[in-house]
């Protein structure tokens, strides 16, 4: 299955040459941002350029990738990471779990390896930009005008609904207006509506799972 490559991950790895072979086998799914240092890894996760997912080496040539991790926790909370390591090490594994991450042994059998590095990359990156497309969608159908759109995309990003006011800079009685509009009067809230999108990011999933498995060739969801 090809995708068009809108995410980003970021690749934390100085073996070049297993770098490489995850690179190969995750192009296809995102771009893939490589990092071969703490340091180059710890440029990238601070700045505006954002990614949406990490495959985390623990030991590098100039520090711990936990650290880097550590330090980028606070401004990017739900920044899905699997951790890819060779250690055997229940610190290591009880620190990755504390900061919310998967984690994927280099020591299992290769195509295990790569297979579950591979379902991180697709699973973390094809639903969020599904998600994107349908919220998008939305906005396109309903007409939705500027300051209504952008309710709904901080909303359908992950955003609380009593966030909202803060997050946005207006008033709840701002928001309320807003939300009127983006409900349309086909749903009772915002939640009910982002439960009605996660129902057909599931149904495009299935169904791409399905041409996929089927060898029914490669199958591109439309850009978000």
């Amino acid at each position: 299955m090809s995708v068009e490559n809108h995410a980003r991950v970021l690749l934390v790895e100085d073996d070049e040459l297993l770098a490489k072979r995850l690179r190969s086998v995750c192009e296809p799914h995102a771009r893939i941002v490589h990092a071969r240092s703490a340091a180059e890894a710890r440029a990238v996760l601070l700045s505006d350029d954002a990614v949406d997912a990490v495959l985390l080496d623990v030991r590098l040539p100039d520090g711990n990738g936990l650290d880097v991790l550590e330090a980028a926790r606070p401004s990017r909370p739900d920044l899905p990471v699997l951790v890819v390591t060779g250690l055997d090490s229940v610190a290591v594994v009880n620190r990755a779990c504390q900061l919310r991450c998967y984690i994927a042994r280099k020591t299992e059998p290769a195509n295990d390896f790569v297979e579950c590095v591979v379902g991180f990359v697709r699973d973390e990156t094809l639903r969020p930009r599904l998600m994107r497309r349908e919220v998008e969608q939305w906005i396109q159908d309903h007409d939705l005008q500027r300051a209504t759109a952008k309710v709904l995309r901080c909303y359908m990003s992950g955003g609380a609904r009593a966030d909202l006011p803060a997050a946005l800079g207006c008033t709840e009685a701002t928001v309320k207006w807003h939300v009127t509009r983006i409900l349309v009067c086909k749903f009772a809230n915002l939640a009910a509506l982002r439960e009605h999108f996660l129902a057909k990011v599931d149904r495009e999933v299935e169904r791409l799972d399905r041409g996929e498995a089927q060898g029914g060739g490669q199958v591109t969801p439309a850009a978000a």
